[in-house]
């Protein structure tokens, strides 16, 4: 078979791949192909060349059409491209590159890896190289293999910037702000003038907590670099951490015009307009959610539900992020109920014991259940459109409570466990599990110490629950003059996720609690719930307001400025005085 028909037959069976390295077996058919050349060679005693045509047009096409769709977000389609192009020219490091960012993106790092490490071979000086490599390897947990490579790549150029910035990176992760500052400056000195050393100042300056410092960084960046969506994006999203609505607006919109696939960018302007009360535009940036996650909970072969009308239809309802974000969302199944529809609701396990109790719901299934749905459903939605599709506003938001119900019998069984206490009733939830806040910069860290409630424990007349699942190490934090009331192991267990804490908030007088599930359960029950929100809340939450349209019983306590907590401590201390004097007033 001659030569171009086995390649022709190679890159026909490389396209059924979509984990494996495409540029890795052309490569190694190349060399194998080589070889029998050579061979041929030695036993024909005839010099035979091998011909590999190369079509630069075909190749920029290939790379064009990938890049598009690689801005689109349409990384699979883009990674055919890029293979397509490796099979045009196999030894082009920039198609290797691309694959690699690609699988970088799709967080697939050992597949970019392999790619990297194959463009080394050919061009063992190629910087951008060693940068992409080194980022593939810290976010597999290999920061000494990354430093390593980093350190190699100075050796060929130690005036080059991106090096430096590459490092701070790493030292930002450990939290050593300081040294990654440092290092910044010396990427400054490398070039005065580069964007991305502003930019990755003004990242450095958030994480350690001077958010004043990184919005000047960035406003320095979009000055040099107008142009730059990457500068508007970021100086806009540090706004609205920074709960300047308007202006982050301003920013992530030029962002957006510079960069219209540039999905952080449309989500931030989601949460940026819901924070204002903008519910129209909040929810028509937030669809471009979907380009961000891995896995759609959509269920195939049944149709998007768009508004359409819903008497004698079933519809499901699906849940796509936390378990507080279902309990909050999950009040618009009634609101379908009401519209004459059968609705089934598709949710986390952990909350099927505790919404099975929600009368307006007709059927409760998990991802488990795909061959009942698609013989049942007429539509589907994801909770979190919902009020996009309903167009919903804040001043009709449906906040009829309760909405969430907790088991009777559990109800009387705790209400008789209690029975005995006379005091004011304090249940409270302090912590936030640290996964859900890894990526939150510390003017948005929503945990608080539980050193924090120490005051409390100078009421004579009130008791404090905990509410929070808490394992040994935390349970060893708790003071003991705090006199916290620890419920058993089999709390929350042995009937199921927030089945035993329901029925406990029913019998408590009130409830303080971070922003964490917790607040919307009681909201969802209709308890008094007062909740303690950092200087940079959740966008659902508002501004300035101390109540929410979301949760009629709900009153909120906020940071006056960043990582002050004795002041909010302090107020809730005060209403807590006023509650007991109240109560003395009444039965005196």
């Amino acid at each position: 078979m001659p030569v171009k028909a086995y390649l022709r037959l190679v890159v026909f069976i490389l396209g059924g791949f979509t984990l494996v390295s495409a540029g890795f077996y052309i490569r190694h058919c190349y060399q194998f192909i080589n070889a029998i050349t050579q061979n041929q060679s030695r036993s024909t005693k005839k010099k035979i060349k091998l011909s590999i045509p190369f079509d630069s047009n075909k190749l920029e096409e290939f790379f064009e059409c990938g890049d598009q769709e690689y801005k689109k977000g349409n990384l699979e389609s883009a990674i055919t491209n890029y293979r397509k192009a490796l099979a045009t020219y196999p030894s082009i490091v920039e198609a290797l590159l691309r694959l690699g960012k690609t699988f970088a993106k799709q967080d697939k790092h050992e597949l970019a890896i392999i790619e990297y490490k194959s463009a080394l071979t050919i061009n063992p000086r190629h910087l951008v190289t060693y940068l992409l490599l080194s980022r593939s390897l810290h976010a597999q947990k290999k920061a000494e293999d990354a430093i390593i490579i980093l350190e190699r790549a100075l050796t060929l150029n130690p005036t080059c910037p991106e090096i430096y910035i590459e490092l701070a990176k790493m030292f930002t992760d450990t939290q050593e702000y300081d040294k990654a500052l440092s290092l910044i400056d010396k990427a400054e000195q490398c070039n005065p003038k580069n964007v991305n050393v502003l930019l990755n100042r003004g990242h450095v300056l958030n994480w350690k907590g001077d958010i004043v410092g990184a919005i000047e960084a960035y406003k320095k960046a979009t000055l040099l670099d107008p142009t730059c969506a990457n500068a508007h994006y970021n100086l806009g999203h540090t706004l609205k951490v920074y709960g300047k609505m308007h202006d982050a607006i301003n920013s992530l919109t030029k962002a957006a015009e510079l960069d219209s696939y540039h999905i952080d960018t449309h989500i931030a302007l989601s949460h940026a307009y819901w924070a204002l009360g903008d519910f129209k535009n909040a929810w028509q940036e937030y669809e471009w959610r979907w380009k961000r996650y891995k896995k759609n909970q959509h269920i195939t072969g049944i149709s998007q539900w768009h508004g359409q009308d819903l008497k004698d239809k079933t519809i499901l309802l699906y849940s796509e992020q936390g378990l507080g974000d279902t309990l909050q969302f999950i009040r618009f199944a009634q609101e379908l109920k009401k519209n004459g529809a059968t609705v089934w609701c598709k949710v986390q396990k952990p909350l099927i014991n505790l919404l099975s109790w929600c009368p307006y719901i007709d059927h409760l299934v998990t991802n488990e259940d795909q061959k009942e749905l698609r013989q049942n459903i007429n539509f589907q939605a994801p909770l979190m459109s919902m009020p996009g599709i309903l167009k919903t506003t804040p001043q009709t938001i449906p906040a009829l409570i309760p909405y969430l119900y907790a088991d009777s019998s559990l109800i009387k069984k705790w209400k008789d466990r209690l029975a005995q206490d006379k005091k004011l009733k304090i249940g409270i939830c302090w912590h936030v599990e640290q996964h859900h806040e890894i990526y939150k910069l510390p003017i948005a860290k929503r945990a608080i110490s539980i050193q924090n409630f120490l005051p409390l424990a100078n009421h004579d007349n009130i008791s404090l629950y905990c509410l929070q699942r808490s394992d040994e190490n935390l349970q060893n934090k708790i003071p003991n003059e705090l006199q916290l009331t620890i419920f058993p192991t089999d709390f929350d267990n042995t009937n199921g996720r927030f089945m035993d804490s329901a029925a406990v908030i029913a019998n408590l007088d009130i409830i303080i609690t971070v922003d964490t599930a917790i607040a919307h359960l009681a909201g969802g029950l209709g308890k008094e719930v007062w909740m303690l929100l950092p200087y940079s809340s959740d966008c659902r939450w508002y501004l300035q307001s101390d109540r929410s349209p979301w949760y009629p019983t709900m009153r909120i306590f906020r940071q006056p400025e960043p990582g002050n907590w004795k002041v909010v401590m302090d107020k809730i201390n005060n209403e807590i005085t006023k509650l007991i004097d109240s109560n003395k007033a009444l039965h005196s």
